[in-house]
């Protein structure tokens, strides 16, 4: 692992942990929040009621991961003009290998090279919900702890 964040914001505690590099888990970790936060906004101004459902709530965290996936494939593919398929490795090197020139390129492959797991839990207090979301090698678990008699 090339390094493992736990962040708390506004309720939700992600878990991120990168393989071969970090510049997949910094990406992740930037976008997750933002695209969990502004669906969640989007779901409480389509639905009248004070909460949306459990299924819609798993639906958003569910949707962020696939959609930060996408970032990053689409990111990638990018890089390549539409001949891509057909470039000499040598000229390929350019687009991929562009440190000297801000590391654009160089980034967007990073991520897709780089990989990261996954782990989200969002907790609505009020009415007790916790919904978890991995993906990748994690797992969690739920301890209660009660006071004996």
């Amino acid at each position: 692992m090339a390094r493992l964040g736990v962040q708390h914001i506004q309720g939700t505690q992600r878990n991120y942990a990168g393989h071969v590099n970090h510049d997949t888990v910094d990406y992740v970790a930037e976008r997750i929040p933002t695209l969990v936060h502004t669906s969640l906004e989007g779901a409480l101004k389509q639905n009248p009621c004070p909460l949306p459902s459990p299924e819609r709530i798993s639906q958003v965290l569910s949707q962020a991961i696939v959609d930060v996936d996408n970032e990053i494939t689409s990111g990638f593919l990018s890089i390549f003009p539409r001949d891509g398929p057909s470039m000499l490795p040598h000229v390929m090197k350019t687009y991929i290998n562009d440190a000297s020139f801000g590391g654009a390129c160089q980034t967007r492959v990073s991520r897709m090279l780089g990989g990261t797991t996954a782990l989200l839990t969002l907790l609505h207090e009020a009415s007790g919900n916790l919904w978890i979301a991995h993906l990748g090698d994690c797992c969690s678990g739920l301890y209660v702890m009660c006071r004996l008699p």
